[in-house]
């Protein structure tokens, strides 16, 4: 990674990084760190939607991606951007299935490395799996969600 996309703001890199710093809740650290990462107002509501959605539904995105996976996820790094993409692709509509997947990935690289692949094979087939279902019809999610392959 580049140092000039290191500068670029990044509305997912800040929510991942509110996940993955433990140092004090994330919700409570949102508008200091969005504030530093010089988030233009749009992508601040964004992020905090995705960080309060990863938050409340952590249980149900992690029932969603888990069978997609061969081995548990022990990782903290790879369960949060698991979580995050899966929330893009089955609850928020107003962002398009490729950002959701590769924005995630490019956010998260620093924090993947090695398992970046196996992060990215499995949001590639929650991808797939979300373009296969039927349209959900209630507010809570823009597809109708059967869990498991």
């Amino acid at each position: 990674m580049s140092n000039q996309d290191d500068r670029k703001p990044d509305l997912r890199r800040t929510v991942l990084e509110l996940l993955l710093d433990r140092s004090d809740y994330p919700t409570r650290r949102f508008s200091a760190a969005v504030q530093a990462a010089g988030l233009e107002a749009r992508d601040r509501g964004l992020a905090r939607e995705l960080l309060g959605g990863v938050l409340r539904r952590a249980v149900q995105l992690d029932a969603i991606y888990e069978p997609y996976c061969k081995k548990r996820v022990t990782d903290e790094a790879v369960r949060w951007t698991l979580r995050l993409g899966t929330l893009q692709l089955f609850f928020r509509s107003n962002v398009p299935e490729h950002a959701a997947v590769h924005a995630t990935i490019q956010a998260a690289l620093r924090y993947l490395r090695e398992r970046t692949g196996f992060t990215h094979a499995v949001l590639r087939s929650l991808q797939r799996k979300s373009k296969a279902e039927e349209p959900f019809s209630t507010e809570f999610s823009r597809r109708r969600l059967t869990v498991g392959r």
